[in-house]
This record gives C-alpha cells, sequence and structure tokens, in this order.
C-alpha cells in the first residue's frame, strides 16, 4: 500500500511536470514570451535614464522604465507585442506610455527578423537561445536601443 501510494506521487509529479505551459526541450521560435528583463536588469528596468534639452524650453532630467511586456509569435511568424513604461520627469512619475504593435517574423538561422504591419519603419530582430528571447528596440524613441529579454511562457 505504501510503496503503491509512493509510485502515485512520483508518476503524477512526472506527469505535472509535461503540462503544455512547460517549455518543451530545443529553441522556442513560436508561443507566448513574457518580458523578464529589460537591459539586463530585472523588471522593473531603466532603458532610458538622461538629460533632454528641448530647446529653447529648459533642459530636463528623463527616465523611462520598463514594467511589463509580452510578445506572442504564431506558427505564420505573426507577432503581437505588448510593452508598459512609466516615465518620470526630474524624478517625478509622469505617467505610463502603452505600446502595443502587429507585424510579420520571417525565421533566420537562430533569429526572426520582424516588420510591424502597424507602425511605419519599425523592424527589429529577435535572437532565439533556447526558450529565451531577446529582442533590442528603441521602443521608448529616445535614440537609445534597449535589449529586451523575453522567456518562453507557454503555446
Amino acid at each position: 500500500m505504501i510503496l503503491r501510494a509512493a509510485t502515485l506521487i512520483v508518476l503524477s509529479a512526472i506527469l505535472s511536470g509535461c503540462s503544455d505551459n512547460q517549455s518543451p526541450v530545443g529553441d522556442h521560435f513560436t508561443g507566448q514570451f513574457t518580458l523578464t528583463h529589460a537591459d539586463e536588469q530585472p523588471l522593473p528596468a531603466a532603458v532610458f535614464d538622461g538629460i533632454i534639452d528641448p530647446a529653447p524650453s529648459p533642459t530636463f532630467r528623463l527616465r523611462v522604465v520598463a514594467t511589463t511586456g509580452s510578445i506572442s509569435i504564431d506558427a505564420n511568424g505573426h507577432y503581437q507585442q505588448h510593452l508598459e513604461h512609466d516615465t518620470y520627469i526630474d524624478g517625478v512619475f509622469n505617467g505610463r506610455v502603452i505600446h502595443a504593435d502587429h507585424g510579420t517574423c520571417t525565421r533566420a538561422a537562430a533569429q526572426l527578423l520582424c516588420e510591424s504591419n502597424y507602425l511605419e519603419f519599425v523592424t527589429f530582430t529577435a535572437t532565439v537561445s533556447g526558450s529565451t528571447l531577446t529582442i533590442g528596440q528603441d521602443i521608448a524613441n529616445e535614440g537609445h536601443v534597449a535589449t529586451y529579454r523575453y522567456a518562453f511562457s507557454g503555446k
């Protein structure tokens, strides 16, 4: 009886580890990915922090912080991306900026070459390594290409 109960516990643990939400072995070019890091820092992470000089207006310090995001890529290469950034002007919260985009990606070895169908002239390259998707983008449009790292979160 004890042996049977122990076997059921082990079998349950093995089966729960094989659910559809678990990342299968190999590189992931399709599925849902959740933002975990921006510019190598865990979220929330600053992607821009600098002085803006909008002559003739006075200069100010702008800080842009990535707070959350996701990207999904289907088997046909269609992507949908969502990113949120908090903005601070001279250290005071100024508001949340929500970026949403969609388009098409084509695969080239371990990379996805993506082009927006929504925002004109927006292209980016995503590098895939196992269950991690890394994208360099100037989402905040401040002239700094930030590195956004996403983790595979399911199909």
